[in-house]
């Protein structure tokens, strides 16, 4: 018997669930309101923790995601119709990502769910205009972010990005060909793709061949410019980055947290070419894997892409998957 808690008072539902499904409830849960990552949920999967979406449907349909942003925004009530209350089962911890999530969302959430510690995640770079950290900590929420700067600026507790391992069960790297020497997928977003004409006047230099795949920041922005590309699911994504010897790993100027390129790349041993020099500070960081583009001699790029990748131990990369990140929240309240 379920206790769900509305706003006219108390109900109780009776529902019954098998064993998988009450496995499943007393796990973590991670949550997302982000309607563009649907395809890289739907490669998620992992023993410790389940996925939810936090809006019904928005995530299997693009016409219910538009229907259900112009209804938040055009401020037409009852948005709860939207939410999904399939979370409120989960009695473990609940983790929010900050993608598509609301202050509405957020109250609604800690009034209906039973949940025993509710965390709220930035795997973006905290800007003004979005949800302040102080305003979630205010509802009871603990706050973490995956960028160690952010973290120190606003007082948050940090944990560095993640993977899951599912994302690349069915992707065989041995047999994608890399055809250029350095790859980029990725959005456009804060002028992006104008910083990186640098870095792709030194490729051109050199005589390094380069394959750039740039997205609109947002997909319904894909025809303002003939330079975006259509947006990839997850899985064809990775294999676009994997046509290449080396993945750039090219970060916007406000950002210090590390990017999802990374384990695409190392996990299938591709190399890196990154502008964020914090990666010295990660166990699995060696010059023969990873050039910091500003830092290291430029002229020693050739070099570096055509010589071979160094295997980096399982165990190191191990600490970066869903089990050490989960594992970080659990020494974050024992710490507190």
């Amino acid at each position: 018997r379920i206790l769900c808690r509305r706003a006219g008072g108390v109900r109780y539902t009776n529902l019954k669930f098998n064993g998988d499904e009450l496995g499943r409830m007393n796990k973590a849960c991670i949550i997302t309101g982000g309607t563009a990552r649907e395809s890289l949920l739907k490669y998620s999967h992992a023993d410790e923790c389940s996925i939810c979406c936090a809006y019904r449907g928005v995530n299997k349909s693009r016409l219910l995601a538009v229907s259900m942003l112009l209804w938040a925004r055009m401020k037409i009530p009852m948005k709860t119709v939207w939410y999904s209350h399939k979370i409120l089962k989960y009695s473990k911890t609940l983790i929010i990502l900050d993608d598509g999530i609301t202050l509405q969302y957020l109250r609604w959430l800690k009034t209906n769910c039973n949940a025993d510690r509710l965390i709220f995640y930035y795997w973006n770079t905290y800007r003004e205009g979005k949800l302040h950290p102080d305003d979630i900590k205010k509802l009871g929420y603990e706050v973490w972010s995956y960028d160690e700067e952010d973290s120190l600026r606003y007082c948050m507790k940090y944990n560095p990005q993640m993977f899951f391992k599912s994302w690349y069960d069915e992707i065989k790297a041995d047999q994608i060909e890399a055809g250029y020497d350095v790859v980029f997928v990725g959005r456009d977003k804060f002028g992006r793709m104008m910083e990186m004409q640098k870095i792709i006047d030194l490729f051109e230099r050199q005589k390094i061949s380069y394959h750039m795949y740039y997205v609109a920041k947002k997909w319904y922005q894909r025809f303002n410019s003939r330079a975006y590309a259509k947006y990839l699911d997850f899985q064809d994504m990775i294999r676009e980055e994997l046509k290449g010897k080396v993945i750039l790993d090219f970060c916007v100027s406000a950002q210090s947290g590390f990017t999802l390129l990374l384990y695409d790349a190392l996990c299938n041993h591709r190399k890196v070419i990154t502008n964020n020099v914090k990666v010295k500070q990660l166990p699995f960081y060696s010059k023969e894997n990873i050039f910091i583009w500003g830092e290291d001699d430029e002229e020693l790029l050739a070099n570096f892409i055509r010589s071979e990748f160094q295997p980096i131990g399982k165990e190191i990369l191990e600490q970066y998957s869903v089990r050490g990140w989960l594992e970080r929240f659990l020494r974050g309240m024992d710490n507190d």
